[in-house]
């Protein structure tokens, strides 16, 4: 598949595991979906990049000792390119929302901030300098998808609106689902949790995509994963939610190649 070089302002470029045993994260996924692991030093540790064919993924590194202690569950963080990562965090306090970490530069390849949305559930926004993001899609291994299962959608929308300037339409056939749109494209969802849905450590959701849901699911079960959510099918495809051996919620999914997500 071609790499991808570019993502507009609103975004999901990126994503990252903090986990409890990365050498245990690095064994799951490496065998679920074919990742090599390169440990990188930083300053603050050791940041482990999963890559595929040579060509970076996803990240891991080891969960802060004070998130340990306070019970903080393992979990994936996405990340949201955004132009400019100080003026957007800037629009974050007002719009509602809470900054949880203050934009900061990561060594040479970008600039960063975490932030929680008025229900407190936490993105990062991302500006990247070259080309420091995700850059495989539609393959097995890479990003597939992000998705906020929102305790208040109608206040997270407005949220994002306001401080991203995204819009969100409705997802025909999939009632309150929303989509969240950057240049009249989808570039995530967005959906109301309702009681019955299954429950997640965190709120975001990343999917990855998969050759084969079912064969992806077997070898996740397999291996010390454990499930949230069966296979079962849905328009855009035949999908699975589970949680790795340290905890963590994920997505795998085999993409329809019929499915159009909007209109």
């Amino acid at each position: 598949m071609p790499e991808r070089t570019e993502y507009a302002h609103g975004t999901p470029s990126w994503v990252d595991l903090a986990t409890t045993d990365v050498a245990g994260a690095e064994t799951f996924y490496g065998g679920l979906f074919g990742w090599d692991a390169e440990q990188m030093p930083t300053g603050n540790g050791i940041y482990s990049m999963q890559r595929i064919r040579g060509v970076d993924a996803a990240g891991i590194y080891e969960q802060a000792e004070d998130q340990k202690a306070g019970g903080m569950p393992p979990s994936w963080t996405t990340y949201i390119s955004v132009d400019d990562v100080d003026a957007t965090t800037a629009k974050v306090a007002p719009a509602g929302g809470t900054v949880m970490m203050e934009p900061f530069d990561v060594m040479d390849m970008g600039r960063m901030s975490v932030i929680g949305d008025p229900t407190g559930a936490v993105v990062a926004l991302w500006q990247a300098k070259g080309d420091a993001r995700a850059r495989l899609a539609g393959e097995h291994g890479a990003i597939s998808w992000n998705e906020l299962m929102s305790s208040d959608v109608a206040k997270s929308r407005t949220f994002f609106e306001e401080v991203l300037g995204v819009t969100h339409v409705p997802n025909p056939g999939f009632g309150d689902y929303n989509m969240m749109m950057v240049d009249g494209a989808p570039v995530a969802g967005m959906v109301q949790r309702m009681e019955g849905m299954p429950e997640l450590p965190t709120p975001w959701l990343v999917y990855f995509a998969v050759d084969d849901c079912d064969a992806a699911f077997a070898k996740a079960t397999s291996t010390g994963g454990s499930v949230i959510a069966p296979p079962m099918d849905m328009p855009p495809g035949r999908f699975s939610i589970l949680k790795d051996p340290q905890g963590a919620a994920f997505a795998v999914i085999t993409v329809n190649p019929d499915y159009s997500p909007v209109g």
